[in-house]
């Protein structure tokens, strides 16, 4: 039945088609078959089982959302492709990392997902991203190490090779990267020294540690701008196998504006005043804001811009 109103919208030359398969309850909406269409630029599938995502077939296809899917393809594949956005907690495999080729994108959201964290491939025309990770993300550990003697641990399930996300995101100009404390892969990410040679706005949460943060300055020569949201700052005293130190001194030159939101100043966020003097950003540039709560962050990327939920089964616009 699926492929039968997939089929006849395309082959009415939509432009846009819109699947929502949330209120299907007997038995899921499964998408196992390429598509083809010169015409298809826009394509949002919410709760859809998607076995099969290679859009060479659909050579104009702009953007793409995938809303509370389950995510079985190997592969999310398009030359062409603009935008994307994978939210509200899709499902993805366990035993392996999807690989994103995208080369021509723009604008990356991926945003609390279930499962092990998907492979970015070189994106050299991405402009902004945001990464969101929580506790159903399978990189993490509670003893925050790698190697624990829990088998069963997430940190036991990151790849030797290693460069999961960052170095995917070496060219992106606007990033924000948000976790739990326990979520590791950022840092793990970060023990290569990826280089961000055109980044200039920074949002990061309470994730990282002083070494993390010293190797993403010193790995990001046109940083303008950078946000810290920080609950809590138990991380800023621990360390990583990152290859840097604090007293390996170097200028962030095009820094301008630092903005540093947490509950109160201490012992972590006077860390981060020392290391961000030695970096030679003067304390006018900086501004600190004490807050009781951070239940909800601030994000540039999704602020004014939440995925709107789509009612009908099967939506096309010509």
């Amino acid at each position: 039945m699926l492929e039968v109103l997939i089929m006849y919208a395309l082959e009415c030359q939509v432009k846009e088609l819109l699947l929502n398969a949330g209120h299907i309850e007997d038995s899921p909406l499964t998408l196992d078959m390429p598509l083809l269409s010169r015409h298809l630029k826009i394509l949002h599938l919410e709760h859809v089982t998607c076995s099969a995502l290679n859009f060479s077939g659909c050579p104009v296809l702009d953007e793409l959302k995938l809303q509370g899917c389950d995510i079985y393809a190997r592969k999310i594949s398009s030359k062409s492709l603009k935008r994307l956005y994978i939210t509200n907690s899709c499902m993805v495999p366990e035993d392996f990392h999807i690989q994103i080729f995208a080369p021509d994108l723009n604008s990356l959201q991926i945003d609390y997902f279930d499962g092990v964290t998907p492979f970015l491939e070189d994106m050299p025309s991405l402009v902004t991203a945001y990464i969101g990770l929580g506790h159903e993300c399978h990189y993490y550990c509670e003893k925050n190490m790698r190697g624990c003697d829990f088998r069963e641990c997430g940190c036991h399930t990151y790849p030797i090779e290693g460069d999961v996300l960052l170095n995917g995101l070496s060219n992106v100009v606007n990033l924000e990267l948000i976790a739990q404390p326990v979520m590791l892969i950022y840092r793990w990410d970060l023990e290569r020294c990826p280089l961000f040679g055109a980044l200039k706005t920074l949002l990061l949460n309470e994730w990282f540690t002083t070494i993390d943060l010293v190797c993403i300055l010193r790995h990001s020569p046109l940083l303008e701008m950078l946000t810290l949201q920080l609950g809590n700052t138990e991380n800023l005293v621990g360390a990583t196998a990152v290859p840097e130190t604090t007293k390996q001194s170097f200028v962030c030159a095009h820094l301008e504006v630092v903005k540093i939101e947490c509950t109160k100043v201490d012992a972590g966020i006077r860390k981060i005043l020392n290391i961000l003097s030695t970096c030679g950003v003067h304390y006018k540039k900086i501004s600190i804001k004490e807050k009781c709560s951070f239940s909800n962050f601030f994000s540039f990327q999704k602020h004014g811009g939440l995925l709107a939920r789509v009612a009908p089964e099967v939506c096309a616009q010509p």
